[in-house]
């Protein structure tokens, strides 16, 4: 009889599967404290970084993975099942929700096999599906299969979902649209604008991705320089260079744009 009592005030716990932490503490962490506030227990699964810290400070537990993102090795990549597995039965989830697209594909199978109730999100479609080759080939199989034993399949936005399903990746049954998952506007809020320099300025926010638009920003600064000159207007360009990414802008080529006064970096 005790022991029934106390699965009984057991708190529900639900597991978060990223593969950054920051990822999870950044676009999360007010769906993070808002559960936590109804009751629930959250352990945030994700390689862990600076940000550990911060989601702890929000009231949830963090639990180390090693997932290599952008890693290609099939063996390294099943091991991941098993040994998310391993965790989510150790933690004794209810639920697991599993964020992009390593998590969600074997992140779905090791929830099958520790019998927990799995959701996918997928919060955009990467660059397997922008770029069509092999690799996209190798990845619709994978989601193909593992995405049979998810619970749901949730999508941010219409044409995610629909290509998902025209590809026959997900069960129409299976679907969901989150419109957005929001936004602190506490945090994230406009500064108060005090200094007119009389400039119109351009701010370019991205990864420094071809697949962004960089060279199309670069390439549009430059017609609008050569036309009007430097006085009335100026584009800034703000993001990462050197990401670990196939579709990688080299730091050379924003480096003569910034040189030259067209962009600056």
């Amino acid at each position: 009889d005790m022991k029934k009592k106390k699965e009984e005030v057991r708190k529900k716990r639900i597991g978060l599967v990223v593969n950054e932490a920051w990822n999870m503490y950044n676009f999360r962490g007010g769906l993070i404290k808002k559960l936590i506030s109804e009751g629930y227990e959250i352990i945030v699964i994700a390689p862990t970084d600076k940000f550990d810290d911060k989601l702890r400070e929000l009231g949830a537990r963090v639990v180390d993975v090693e997932i290599n993102s952008k890693g290609t090795n099939p063996l390294e990549d099943f091991k991941l099942i098993f040994k998310l597995r391993k965790i989510y039965k150790k933690e004794r989830l209810d639920i697991v929700f599993n964020y992009t697209i390593k998590p969600i594909i074997y992140g779905t199978l090791a929830a099958k096999l520790s019998k927990v109730i799995p959701i996918a999100v997928t919060t955009g479609l990467g660059y397997a599906f922008i770029k069509e080759g092999k690799v996209t080939k190798i990845v619709e199989k994978l989601y193909r299969f593992s995405l049979k034993f998810a619970k749901e399949v949730w999508f941010l936005n219409e044409t995610d979902r629909d290509i998902f399903l025209e590809r026959n990746l997900v069960d129409s049954n299976k679907v969901f649209v989150l419109n957005g998952e929001g936004i602190d506007t506490n945090y994230f809020r406009p500064l108060e604008k005090n200094k007119r320099d009389g400039k119109i300025k351009f701010l370019m926010i991205a990864r420094a991705l071809w697949d962004k638009g960089v060279k199309e920003y670069c390439e549009a600064a430059k017609i609008i320089k050569d036309k009007y000159g430097d006085k009335e207007i100026e584009f800034l360009f703000l993001g990462k260079i050197g990401a670990p990414n196939p579709s990688a802008v080299p730091k050379e080529y924003l480096e003569e744009y910034h040189k030259k006064g067209i962009i600056n970096y």
